[in-house]
């Protein structure tokens, strides 16, 4: 069997150890007609592979097992289709998100809600992962990406995008809306660009001026910087630019989804992207 390099993970540990080993594995073959073999040419690093690596998450199983191949932001070339492959040809560049495979057969999987079926497997939780030179998928779970796009530009949409995304278009976006970005980091940048592209009224919220700084180059109208003093924070949303429409939460921190609660008009929507410890809020 051909060999490929990948980046091990066999024991937790802080990333300053390098737990990831440069290891020579079995390379991942065509194993069903319906598979594509991807030649990886970037993988992004997301912060919950962090996670992960350094064994915060191992109480709640994640990674599932060791040794692991992390990584599951993927872009690379296909270099060969199995024989009942029509989406794909050898020489076709695609990505993979995450969500590596599903049965297809569930209520879920039926409904299009993959992502929530009891038999998913997720990319970067076993030897299949991002870290390596290649890597196996069906073709209904890799898309295709513009063969002149780079690597390191497509990947991490394949996770930070495809998140931004699906929060942006569940605040139900349109033209002139007021919606509030809380939050703007790896995800919330994106979520900035992708609510402009709807004409959204943008407002960002961050407590790191320099991210500010990017929102307000990518398009945001409004950016406002988060402290501690939450009335000072929701007085300035209001001043500038009155109660929101909607609000999009990626800051881990029971404060920032309260204050996005507390800044949207009755009726309004809140996308919680990520959460600290479970808000407590008066519902009336």
């Amino acid at each position: 069997m051909s060999k490929m390099r990948a980046m091990v993970l066999s024991e937790l540990g802080p990333v300053e150890k390098k737990p990831l080993k440069l290891t020579e594995i079995d390379r991942h073959e065509i194993q069903r007609p319906n598979e594509i073999l991807i030649k990886i040419q970037g993988c992004g690093v997301c912060h919950s592979q962090l996670h992960g690596i350094e064994g915060d998450w191992k109480e709640l199983g994640i990674p599932p097992q060791l040794p692991t191949v992390p990584g599951h932001e993927v872009v690379g070339e296909i270099i060969e289709v199995g024989s009942e492959v029509t989406k794909f040809k050898v020489g076709d560049h695609a990505g993979i998100s995450p969500l590596l495979e599903s049965c297809m057969k569930c209520q879920y999987c039926k409904e299009g809600k993959q992502q929530l079926c009891e038999s998913s497997t997720i990319l970067g939780e076993s030897l299949k992962g991002g870290y390596a030179e290649y890597v196996t998928v069906t073709e209904d779970f890799a898309t295709k990406v513009p063969n002149g796009m780079k690597p390191e530009y497509a990947a991490p949409l394949f996770c930070a995008g495809i998140t931004a995304y699906k929060a942006v278009k569940a605040s139900e976006p349109s033209h002139g809306k007021k919606i509030g970005i809380f939050g703007i980091g790896g995800v919330g940048h994106m979520a900035v660009q992708f609510a402009k592209l709807d004409g959204v009224d943008v407002t960002a919220i961050s407590r790191n001026q320099k991210h500010l700084d990017v929102a307000k180059k990518l398009g945001a109208s409004t950016i406002i910087s988060f402290s501690e003093d939450q009335n000072k924070v929701l007085e300035e949303i209001k001043d500038k630019v009155g109660l929101l429409d909607a609000a999009i939460v990626f800051a881990p921190a029971d404060i920032v989804t309260d204050t996005a609660i507390k800044a949207v008009k009755k009726g309004g929507l809140i996308v919680i992207g990520t959460i600290g410890e479970i808000s407590s809020f008066v519902a009336f």
